[in-house]
């Protein structure tokens, strides 16, 4: 960021999407993203190309809480708290209650830093006359280092991990 669509050298679509980036001085990262057939989960992973190079990546989820009918705006009602697990490597967040939870596991350090991206403009919806600006939240960071290794961004909705809104009294 903020140019990372200008640092695209390739891209393959098979057996999966895979980018490599040319960040410069002959440091090329790839990126690959895989979705799972049977469940609500998305596999990103990174990697460092050539040796003896060095290279920080940071990644930043960005959430809505939302279905696909909707836009989502800034909203004081959207919980940015973090559910760290024991072992370090699983951060969850329940943006809204009755919700499933976004669970995120990761070889990286997460750092909490939540802040609000606003105005994401949607070509395609806006081309269909619909609503086309949508805000969303970052609950924080995702720090690698790609110098030691693979980078591994595992994120999921765990319905099963959701907890019922309270009963009205």
């Amino acid at each position: 960021s903020p140019d990372g669509p200008l640092r695209v050298e390739s891209f393959r679509a098979e057996p999966w999407p895979r980018w490599t980036y040319a960040l410069g001085d002959d440091v090329r990262v790839e990126q690959e993203v895989f979705v799972t057939h049977d469940r609500p989960q998305v596999v990103i992973a990174w990697r460092l190309v050539g040796a003896g190079k060095t290279a920080r990546l940071e990644v930043k989820p960005f959430l809505s809480g939302r279905d696909y009918h909707a836009l989502h705006h800034e909203n004081p009602a959207f919980d940015f708290a973090p559910e760290l697990g024991e072992s370090g490597g699983r951060v969850a967040w329940r943006p809204y209650p009755g919700l499933p939870a976004v669970v995120a596991r990761s070889n990286g350090r997460y750092a909490h830093d939540p802040q609000w991206y606003r105005s994401f403009l949607y070509a395609e919806e806006k081309g269909r006359g619909l609503y086309c600006v949508e805000d969303l939240a970052a609950p924080g960071r995702f720090h690698f280092d790609l110098a030691a290794g693979e980078a591994v961004l595992v994120l999921s909705a765990d319905a099963q991990d959701a907890k019922p809104e309270a009963a009205p009294d």
